[in-house]
Formats: C-alpha cells, structure tokens, sequence
C-alpha cells in the first residue's frame, strides 16, 4: 500500500506539470522515462487513476523454497518435456504454477504443481476417488506436455501456447484471429477481448522472468543447496494391500511411500485403509523385486488364513 501511495503521488505530480524534469530525484525520473514512447499529453493523468495501479508482493521468499524443491523433479521433468516434442525449458511453468509446492490448491479447483483444473485433469490422467494424478508431479508433467503440444499445434509457437495453458486455447485463438497476427507482443500490448485482461497479458512475461530467475538462480539467490533428484521404481498391486504390513516387510517406511506416491488419497497412508488393487505403487530405487516379493508373501498369508478358516 505504502508504494502504490509513493507511485500514485508521483504521477499525480507529472501530471500536475510545472517542473524541470532535470530536476526530478531519482524515483521520478525513473517513472516519468517510463512513458518516453507515449505521446498522450494526458498520459500521466491516465496512469495515475487508482484503478490502473497494481502492486506484488515479492517472490524472493518464494524462490528460496522452490528453487531447493525444485531439484528432485525437474530433470525427469525436462526430460518428459521433450519426449514429448515440448521444449525443455517449460518445464520452469511450474515455478509460475505453484512454485513447486506440491499442496498447492487454488480456490477454483486447481491442483498440483502443474494446477490442472479437474475436468482438464481427468483428460490427461486419472482422476477419481483413489488417486489424483494432479498431484503427482511426474504424471502431471505428462499430462502438462500433451496440453502445450496440443496447443502449439493449434496456436502455431510456443509462446502462445503458453499463454493458453492460463487463459485457454480459444481466448489465444480470439486473440489472434483479432490482432491478426501470432507475435505474443503484439497481443499483449494490443488485445483486451474476453478474458484476457491483467493477469493473462502477464503470464507470459511471468514465465520468461522465472526461465531467467531459476536457470541464474545463483546470480540471484547465491549456491542454493538443492535436493537431489528423486529416483525411484514402480511395482503393480494386484489386490488389496495395507501400507503398514508392506512398510514392516521392507523396512521402507510409510512417509516415504507417502512421499514417493502424492496422488494417492492419504488414507492409504493410514494403517485403516489398504492400498486399491490395480495400481502401480512408486518405491525407492533398486527396491522393486523386494516390494514385489513382500507382496507376494501378505497374499499368500492371507490365502493361507483363509484357507484354514474355510477348512473349519
């Protein structure tokens, strides 16, 4: 509040007129060469309505955590993008998205570090009551790289297509069929059709600043530690399973089976609720033909108790 303030008096003081502009401090006449490329005499008059000033919150804070958080999917990331024809570096969308805080939740519905909406979800993964591959950074990366492929191939570059991925597919097809051009700067600066007001006309600068942010991330923030990349394995449950009983037989714990598979409803999680049959479950590298194993032998306890019971 206290800037918007400083801003919306130095406008209203350019406006205003009667100064030497040699003779502005230092803040003034950073803002009065913002507007050299403006001819409207009324042009500081227009900026300074209150209703056209708008501030952020830095993100420092933000980058500090995401950045470190980042290490452990954005390789697998990278790679998933282009074996998809996606380009490597949209894959630093997710800084935009949720700044790789997998509990990121919107109040519209969007979930994930990709924030796929749900009915967009369920196009690209699953989505049901047992698991919501939103929340799997890996498989929502999947999903991620078909909607930017697809859009590109309707939108024709990669910079609308980003732009799709916040304000959809037809509002980048609206825009350019009105701007009559596909050069994202154009339509920024000169469409304002339907939903494509602030916060679309900045997506995609937003996500060339964070490009530049998290590859110089140490020009900014210094040698953040990061994470390592997260690496696993994945092994089929073909019935019902409790966590607990396979976490005794491993010796892996449930909060890293926690970790390593985020889709899934964190009751299975819970000694209650066993794992649903007829899904893959993540577990740590080299650990595959154990879990299987374990598995194998609770079915094979659970047949050998009912047998006996049925014998009876």
């Amino acid at each position: 509040a206290e800037e918007k303030s400083k801003a919306l008096s130095i406008l209203n003081k350019l406006a205003a007129g009667g100064y030497d502009p040699k003779q502005l401090t230092g803040e003034e006449a950073r803002i009065y060469h913002l507007f050299d490329n403006i001819d409207d005499p009324q042009k500081f008059a227009n900026a300074a309505d209150p209703e056209r000033i708008r501030s952020q919150r830095g993100q420092k804070d933000k980058f500090l955590t995401a950045i470190p958080n980042s290490g452990k999917y954005l390789t697998e990331m990278e790679d998933i993008l282009m074996s998809r024809g996606v380009p490597w570096e949209i894959s630093r969308l997710a800084f935009v998205e949720s700044m790789f805080n997998l509990q990121a939740r919107s109040s519209v519905g969007a979930s994930g570090l990709w924030q796929f909406m749900p009915y967009t979800g369920k196009l690209y993964m699953t989505v049901n009551a047992q698991i919501d591959e939103r929340n799997d950074p890996i498989e929502a990366t999947h999903g991620a790289a078909q909607l930017l492929k697809y859009n590109y191939e309707q939108l024709g570059n990669w910079a609308l297509a980003i732009n799709a991925y916040n304000s959809g597919l037809q509002t980048l097809a609206n825009a350019k069929a009105a701007t009559g051009t596909d050069d994202i700067g154009t339509i920024i600066t000169s469409y304002n059709g339907g939903v494509y007001k602030f916060a679309s006309r900045n997506f995609y600068p937003c996500f060339l600043a964070v490009l530049e942010i998290s590859n110089n991330y140490k020009t900014y923030f210094g040698d953040l530690p990061r994470s390592p990349r997260m690496t696993y394995e994945s092994v089929r449950v073909d019935s019902p399973i409790r966590l607990s009983e396979l976490a005794m037989q491993t010796g892996v714990s449930v909060e890293t089976l926690r970790e390593l598979n985020p889709a899934f409803h964190s009751s299975y999680f819970q000694a209650a609720k066993p794992f649903p049959s007829g899904y893959s479950l993540k577990v740590p590298k080299d650990s595959s033909e154990k879990f299987a194993q374990a598995i194998q032998n609770i079915q094979n306890s659970k047949y050998e108790s009912t047998t006996q019971v049925v014998s009876r």
